[in-house]
């Protein structure tokens, strides 16, 4: 339940053309392999659209490696 109401806030921020996507601890309550596969699919999305998002994580390595 938790990654679709984020989904959803994802699509919202997108139609209303916003031009900064805050993500505040978006994959946090995820498994590891769960949190791997939709981070993948997030960076795709953004650098499809073009979508400018700042990541707000305590995963030290999210944050130095986000392509992992």
């Amino acid at each position: 339940m938790v990654v679709c109401v984020k989904g959803f806030a994802l699509l919202r921020t997108y139609m209303f053309k916003e031009e900064l996507f805050l993500l505040d601890e978006p994959f946090s309550a995820l498994d590891a392999i769960t949190k791997i596969s939709l981070h993948s699919w997030y960076l795709e999305i953004k650098n499809k659209l073009d979508i400018t998002t700042l990541l707000i994580t305590h995963d030290i390595d999210e944050a130095i490696d986000p392509k992992r």
